[in-house]
């Protein structure tokens, strides 16, 4: 997805928030790894790129 669209946003969401599991994903290009239960205001900042 970031190869054709390199601006576009990657945002993991998942019921588990192991950290082991969440550096994975920045490592392979994710640009935020979230865990459930989702903060609406992490989110927001996640998504405007203050965060």
């Amino acid at each position: 997805m970031k190869e054709k669209t390199p601006n576009t946003k990657v945002i993991i969401i998942s019921r588990y928030g192991d950290e082991d599991v969440a550096n994975k994903a920045v490592q392979v290009g994710a640009d935020a790894f979230i865990s459930k239960p989702i903060n609406p205001t992490e989110l927001l900042e996640v998504i405007k790129g203050t965060s």
